[in-house]
């Protein structure tokens, strides 16, 4: 483990938080901040379940990033396109984006999971033992 990452585990689910700097060559954008991202195995694989960018510029989470199944529908009024599973934080509402992130996953996580697409492990998600690494 390198300092930049840290690993912390509750139940069935690992928190992994690192540094990461983005290269506008490779990425879309150079940019720099915290991720953090919910890992579990499924199938015998680690697989990140929930992932979030909490950037300078890049303050966004994604549901199932790894979920190749995940698909949601979009509304009646765009022909039921399948929409997206990244989600723009907004710093005018959402505040500080690693603050945000800590009190989101410490109040609906097993949501996020079952949005992820992963409804058992969010079934096996004992909140006090997350609580309790956040």
């Amino acid at each position: 483990m390198t300092p930049a990452m840290q690993k912390f585990t509750a139940g069935p689910l690992t928190f992994v938080v690192r540094h990461e700097l983005w290269d506008g060559n490779i990425h879309d954008h150079a940019d720099q901040g915290v991720s953090i991202e919910v890992k579990a195995q499924v199938v015998g694989k680690e697989t990140t379940l929930v992932r979030f960018n909490c950037f300078d510029i890049e303050k966004s989470y994604e549901y199932g990033p790894e979920n190749i199944e995940l698909s949601v529908e979009g509304p009646e009024m765009l022909g039921r396109a399948p929409l997206t599973n990244l989600y723009r934080m907004d710093a005018t509402v959402d505040g500080n984006p690693i603050g945000w992130t800590i009190k989101t996953l410490g109040t609906k996580l097993p949501k996020m999971l079952q949005r992820a697409g992963y409804p058992a492990i969010a079934a096996a998600t004992a909140m006090a033992e997350v609580q309790s690494v956040l």
